[in-house]
């Protein structure tokens, strides 16, 4: 007990009371506490208003630990002696401890109010403010210190710390050195400069001052990881794993610095002893999301697809982060089997509404699970006996279905008898709908908005009969003729119509907005009228950088003006954002990277952002991005630009054509070009025209078809030929039901597999572009060579890596593109997506 507790009350009692008191400080100041209480106790058996003895055992009792008995013990005493400062301060210290910090506040306060120059009551009542999220009110608190006691090295403390979580760094860093000048040995504000100097992408600086911290505390396990970390960037594996663990060394509980040990021996190519670290870390900390994640995706890599899928599972459920969400969607689409995936059912139905991972990951999952319903499998089964066009009560029992609504709002239905039964009921409801039709029941009119947003999604790809295409005629004509009139519409016939047709096509389509619909009609509106009104203002807008001259570039263009690709709804989650050198360092993390500096930022170009997916994924993934998008299709650039916005990010769009970028004197650290030099006339002067557009160090992302992994392609493409076909929508639909009824082994089936099949932009894409060419590695090589590029490596499914590392160990990085060549002859359909990989510009 110091000077002050035996000040707080006054003097009180004679005699016995006063020895028993005597006894109970006597033992208290000796840390016989239980003495100590049982004489506090024994007093106030004698006096229950004892105020010396009620303040001193609530001080005994919030020195152990029991702060709701000490706040209620020192109520009491303070009760008796209300303008006392101590008592006050004491009080809300237990209130403080107790996790009661408005009531703490409020007691800090009146202590001030008692007495204004108290400063361990202003330092106490920063703390609890700063606690409680009022960092102005903290930092003006650690400043009332500071003019009392400007010698006061933990007030400049406190306050950096304070101004570090609000993300002030410059402040933050002045502040702790004021702290250090004050009390050079003070190593936790050498420590936490390190992380705001880190954090301000000053790691040199960071490492010092981790350095320093160690110098004071050889045990000091934070700035052990700390510095581990900042070595790890920089390129200094081994020592800066020595530091990790010297900080398990000093604290073997330390479940970030298990973590972090983890990712660094997954970066040096041990990911069995990566995964171990990682499950000592959640074991640890069970509420550690990125551990987990972590965890995911070294059992994803080891190919444990349902284990990683399951570690990711349980990530969500601690914290829904968007780096879980995209993680449990990635490798929750990896399930082969539907039994596997079905109890994540609901969880995959949230990731497809939702956007967690691109449509495209969790298409082929859905249908299985889809598939699996007994609903649908019942429907699929009376396909071929259902009556023609059959009744809309057929499709009852599928509205249900909420993966399935899912999908059909928000991806592609890939799967060919899922299309059949969607075609039949669209069937249905048209010949169900007319300008003056009755509405149908709102589960069944939900359930058709939804088929009429795949519709749209997939640009009308389903197969139509001739039949259909009048009735689809006529209807669009009463339509008309109804809002030309201002006659009623049944909400079910505008449905109808937006399953074979896009409304924004009916003239006067601005009118159904005018009218008041069910709020599932109101989002279909949406989708097919007020967001294409808004593209279309915006088309106008988009700036051209470059004209546009060269014969393929307008071929190419005009396609995509027609139909803009790829068709996406909702965008991927906000995931953490990291610095380009790190963010590379995780994709490729045994290559040879050079030192990459972005403290000024980093400015970005996608080369072919069509509709501007990958332009907002990478204006996210990258700290300080700067981003310019260009595209040959002011049609895609008006959609990325409106979706740009509606998430209130800042990227530039431009048209422009990639063989005239010579003329723009801008310079970047990264561009990405993926999927977009295989269509130009010539790719390699394409890139070459990039290239020097790129900075000295620079790293370049591409995207080029493998002419190996094309072989099904091309054999669908001399199809085409033969037969004729046009790139028009009629000859595209009348096209795909062709291969669809190819028996299984024929040339070129296989097609079906492709998401890219079950959309209009997709197919067109696929099988129709006016220009593609396919490459080899070799050639690839070569050019690397002759442009003196160092690969960095593929951006491929890890399980493919080990693959190829369990037959090529001396190449653990996966960097020697002629192993690649002889592996991909033994597996001509790995590069069945692209080759899409990345490399650096030496000098």
């Amino acid at each position: 007990m110091n000077r002050k507790a035996r000040r707080a009350a006054g003097g009180q009692g004679g005699g016995e009371l006063a020895s028993l008191l005597a006894a109970a400080v006597r033992h208290h100041q000796a840390g016989e506490l239980v003495q100590a209480e049982a004489c506090y106790r024994g007093v106030l058996a004698i006096d229950p208003r004892h105020g010396r003895a009620l303040y001193y055992l609530g001080v005994l009792s919030a020195h152990t630990g029991r702060f709701d008995a000490a706040s209620d013990l020192i109520t009491r005493a303070a009760a008796l002696d209300p303008s006392n400062p101590e008592l006050r301060y004491n009080l809300a210290a237990a209130q403080q401890g107790a996790g009661r910090l408005d009531d703490a506040v409020a007691e800090y306060r009146k202590a001030i109010a008692l007495r204004p120059d108290y400063a361990e009551a202003h330092m106490n009542l920063g703390n609890a403010l700063a606690t409680l999220g009022d960092m102005a009110g903290a930092v003006a608190c650690y400043d009332r210190v500071l003019a009392l006691d400007p010698a006061s090295a933990a007030a400049h403390y406190n306050a950096a710390n304070v101004l570090a979580r609000r993300g002030d760094l410059a402040a933050a860093a002045a502040r702790y050195g004021d702290a250090i000048a004050l009390k050079p040995d003070l190593a936790e504000a050498h420590n936490n400069l390190g992380n705001v100097l880190r954090s301000a992408d000053r790691p040199a600086e960071a490492e010092a001052a981790y350095r320093r911290a160690l110098a004071l505390r050889h045990d000091f396990a934070d700035a052990h990881n700390n510095l581990g970390t900042v070595l790890i960037a920089r390129g200094a594996a081994e020592e800066g794993m020595s530091h990790y663990r010297e900080a398990l060394r000093a604290r073997p509980r330390f479940a970030e610095a298990h973590n972090n040990l983890g990712l660094a021996l997954f970066r040096a190519g041990q990911p069995g002893d990566a995964i171990g670290h990682f499950e000592r870390a959640v074991a640890l900390d069970p509420h550690y999301v990125d551990a987990y994640l972590n965890l995911a995706r070294q059992l994803h890599a080891a190919g444990e697809v349902e284990r990683a899928v399951a570690v990711a599972a349980r990530a969500l459920v601690t914290k829904e982060t968007p780096d879980a969400k995209h993680l449990f969607a990635i490798y929750a689409g990896g399930l082969e089997v539907g039994e596997e995936a079905e109890r994540y059912r609901d969880t995959i139905a949230r990731a497809v509404r939702e956007g967690w991972a691109p449509a495209s990951e969790l298409e082929r999952v859905s249908v299985r699970l889809i598939r699996r319903n007994p609903a649908v499998a019942a429907a699929l089964a009376a396909l071929a006996s259902m009556p023609r066009p059959p009744d809309l009560a057929h499709f009852a029992a599928l509205a249900g279905d909420g993966l399935l609504r899912s999908l059909m709002a928000g991806a592609r239905i890939c799967d060919p008898d899922l299309e059949h039964l969607l075609t039949t009921m669209r069937s249905a409801l048209l010949a169900a709908s007319t300008p003056a039709a009755a509405e149908i029941a709102a589960p069944m009119l939900a359930f058709a908005c939804d088929l009429a947003r795949q519709c749209f999604i997939n640009e009308y790809v389903f197969a139509e009969s001739a039949a259909e295409e009048e009735m689809v005629r006529r209807l669009a004509a009463g339509v008309e003729a109804g809002l030309a009139a201002g006659d009623a519409i049944a909400a079910a016939t505008i449905v109808a119509l937006a399953c074979h047709r896009p409304l924004h096509a009916v003239p006067a389509a601005a009118r159904l907005l005018e009218r008041t619909w069910p709020a599932t009609v109101d989002a279909l509106l949406t989708q097919q009228v007020r967001e294409p009104a808004a593209e279309q203002a915006i088309r106008a807008t988009v700036p051209a950088l470059t004209e546009i001259d060269d014969t393929v570039s307008r071929q190419v263009r005009d396609q995509y003006e027609e139909n803009p690709y790829p068709r996406w709804v909702a965008p991927l989650p906000a995931v953490r954002a990291s610095p380009l050198a790190e963010h590379l360092r995780m994709k490729f993390p045994l290559a040879p990277l050079r030192s990459i500096d972005s403290t000024g930022g980093t400015d970005v170009l996608i080369a072919g952002c069509g509709t501007g997916a990958h332009a907002i994924d990478i204006c996210r993934r990258i700290r300080g991005a700067r981003v310019l998008a260009i595209d040959l299709s002011r049609t895609s650039l008006a959609y990325a630009t409106r979706k740009t916005r509606e998430l209130g990010l800042a990227i530039d769009y431009a048209q422009a054509d990639i063989l005239r970028l010579g003329e723009v004197d801008r310079a970047f650290d990264l561009i990405e070009a993926s999927g977009v030099l295989h269509h130009l006339a010539d790719p390699f002067a394409g890139w070459r025209i990039l290239l020097a557009r790129l900075k000295p160090g620079g790293v370049m992302a591409i995207g080029l078809y493998s002419r190996l992994a094309r072989g099904e392609i091309n054999a669908i493409r001399a199809f085409i030929a033969a037969e004729g076909y046009g790139a028009t929508a009629a000859d595209i639909q009348r096209c795909r039901q062709d291969i669809l009824a190819f028996a299984a082994q024929t040339p070129g089936r296989s097609v079906v597999h492709s998401g890219d099949f079950y959309s209009m932009s997709g197919c067109r894409d696929l099988l129709f572009h006016v220009q593609e060419h396919q490459h080899t590695l070799p050639e690839i090589a070569a050019f690397l060579a002759g442009q003196d590029l160092q690969f960095l490596g593929f951006e491929i499914d890890q399980r493919v890596l080990g693959a190829y590392v369990e037959r090529n160990p001396e190449d653990p990085a996966g960097l020697d593109l002629e192993r690649w060549h002889r592996f991909e002859l033994d597996h001509p359909g790995l590069f069945a997506g692209m080759y899409q990989f990345a490399v650096q510009k030496r000098g």
